[in-house]
């Protein structure tokens, strides 16, 4: 487990040793978890501005206002921000994940790797090829048209950190709420084979998870044709194909039963008419002698 150290955090990230039990080929994708945190809340997923992550300046208040609880903030009012609007606003924004992690071959008590705390970036001499590289993770469509830069200090109230904030894949990942409390987002792309062996894992931490009783995570895994794995997709698909059976074996047994039923009493009704026939022809024979 890696505590949250105290601010501002110490230059030696926590690191523990991760082993691999067979060799993954490259690319291989790192992602983090965490478990108890509800993005689908409904108030959770409502709190964004969809046109202020898409650089829309000015914005109306009722743009402003889907951001709630967080909208503005006194200390911000300027002339080009007369409201004071928070930049990126909403709760979505004001709880990104923020913890810095790092892959280096090893493990953890014979290898210096190591996560900068300072810059938040890992030493690319020691670190895995692409673990600098916090690219190709978020959805083409969100990096090109959803989350754009605003307009500067010149036109808008955006700052350069802001726009750099706004328009990083960590961050864009992390904006596309996930749909149960226990979940895993992309963080890197490994660009090298990793054979089976120990790795030294390099965490900074700076996400709480302590408050909702949750609890943080790391996978690493491969993608096949069929995608990553996802143990909840299979099961839920084996759920889904039982219940069908089981459903069309019900269906089955009971238009079994119906068609016997019908037949036996079509039989029923046939025999009934002919045995009542029968006192009539005899009578018409009476009659006739």
């Amino acid at each position: 487990a890696c505590p949250l150290p105290p601010t501002p955090p110490p230059a030696e990230p926590c690191k523990m040793t991760v082993t691999i039990t067979k060799d993954l080929p490259a690319p291989v994708y790192l992602y983090y978890g965490i478990e108890q945190f509800f993005q689908n809340h409904r108030q959770y997923v409502k709190s964004i501005s969809y046109e202020q992550l898409r650089g829309t300046w000015p914005m109306t208040s009722a743009q402003v206002d889907l951001c709630d609880p967080i909208e503005t903030d006194p200390s911000l009012i300027s002339g080009l921000n007369p409201t004071g609007i928070i930049i990126p606003c909403g709760l979505q924004a004001w709880s990104v994940y923020n913890d810095s992690l790092g892959l280096c071959a090893g493990p953890a008590d014979s290898t210096p790797c190591a996560t900068a705390a300072a810059n938040s970036t890992a030493e690319t001499s020691l670190m895995l090829a692409g673990m600098d590289n916090p690219t190709g993770i978020a959805w083409d469509a969100d990096v090109d048209d959803n989350f754009k830069p605003g307009p500067t200090p010149d036109a808008g109230p955006w700052t350069a950190a802001d726009n750099a904030l706004i328009t990083s894949e960590d961050f864009i990942v992390w904006m596309r709420p996930a749909a149960f409390r226990t979940f895993v987002k992309p963080y890197r792309i490994i660009e090298e084979d990793l054979p089976a062996g120990e790795y030294t894992l390099a965490v900074v931490a700076r996400f709480p998870v302590s408050s909702f009783e949750g609890r943080k995570f790391v996978r690493v895994a491969t993608t096949g044709w069929y995608g990553t794995q996802n143990a909840f997709l299979g099961a839920a698909f084996l759920a889904t194909a039982g219940v069908s059976l089981l459903i069309a074996t019900t269906v089955l047994v009971f238009e079994r039963k119906m068609r016997q039923r019908l037949a036996a009493a079509g039989d029923g009704g046939g025999a009934a008419q002919v045995q009542s026939g029968a006192p009539e022809k005899a009578e018409s024979d009476a009659g006739s002698a």
